[in-house]
């Protein structure tokens, strides 16, 4: 069963709290095979404006960057190449749920610089899984942000990309 499924069938219909998700996207993210349940997902390459996708990614100019995520959950504001979109994993967990429920709400406001990014798509590793809006709170829970030797408390804080 995804961890999609598993956190879905957790929750039940009651309404979650902020550390429910934390603590049991993360207890069922370690039984569950997330590639597996991300190649079942839709996939494409041409990212659609107003939808959030998960990919690997190597940053074609890695050389000039300190850190960069290499697994990406991307809210993406504009297609093409390069696409644009705004990186949750360079939001803290709270500040990630808090603009998860504001796009649920239809509302994007507020978000930090430091989260928009352009991604080149000579640069993914794999194609874009898309992420369904009913799964865009556990997909924000799902400890996958990989910033290479830099902590993602450092990135959190401000850390200087370039």
């Amino acid at each position: 069963m995804s961890v999609f499924s598993l956190v879905k069938d957790a929750a039940g219909d009651e309404p979650r709290s902020f550390g429910w998700y934390r603590d049991n996207v993360k207890t069922l993210f370690k039984i569950s095979d997330l590639y597996a349940d991300l190649v079942q997902q839709e996939e494409t390459l041409n990212p659609v404006p107003g939808q959030m996708y998960m990919f690997e990614y190597k940053a074609v100019y890695a050389e000039k960057l300190n850190f960069y995520d290499r697994f990406p959950l991307v809210y993406i504001t504009a297609g093409g190449d390069p696409f644009r979109g705004i990186n949750l994993h360079y939001l803290a967990l709270r500040p990630r749920l808090n603009l998860v429920l504001n796009m649920e709400n239809g509302v994007l406001a507020g978000v930090p610089k430091r989260a928009y990014h352009n991604y080149l798509l000579k640069g993914l590793e794999t194609p874009l899984y898309l992420i369904n809006s009913d799964d865009y709170r556990t997909a924000a829970f799902l400890p996958v942000e990989n910033f290479g030797g830099t902590s993602r408390t450092a990135v959190w804080n401000g850390a200087k990309q370039q």
